[in-house]
């Protein structure tokens, strides 16, 4: 019977690798529903920092302090300040930093408006 169980492991080995095992890097469906999740919480923690001036117009922001300070990971940090990039809460420099915009009544009012039809 030794000469079964050669095969029958090289057949999974093989079937896995027919199927397209992931690599470690790969996420699963079910941690992709957590992790936008983080990202909303963390875009919606700094938007309330930022329109409550908690976090004030051209303070330099950093993804590792921010991270440590919502107990975020990093990529949600950064795909929230992404957004609010798109939104004009946040201007991102590369190579130089991330810094707040200056609070413009008119775009906010806009962007409100915007996300209230959405």
């Amino acid at each position: 019977m030794p000469t079964a169980k050669v095969p029958k492991r090289a057949g999974r080995r093989l079937a896995g690798h027919a199927t397209g095992s992931r690599s470690r890097r790969e996420i699963s469906a079910s941690e992709l529903p957590s992790e936008l999740s983080m990202t909303d919480r963390a875009y919606a923690e700094l938007e309330e920092m930022i329109v409550t001036l908690r976090l004030e117009p051209g303070t330099v922001l950093s993804e590792a302090v921010l991270a440590k300070r919502l107990k975020i990971g990093r990529t949600p940090i950064r795909e929230a300040l992404q957004r609010l990039s798109r939104d004009g809460l946040v201007n991102i420099l590369p190579r130089r930093g991330i810094l707040v915009s200056e609070i413009n009544l008119h775009s906010q009012l806009r962007l409100l408006r915007g996300a209230a039809g959405a």
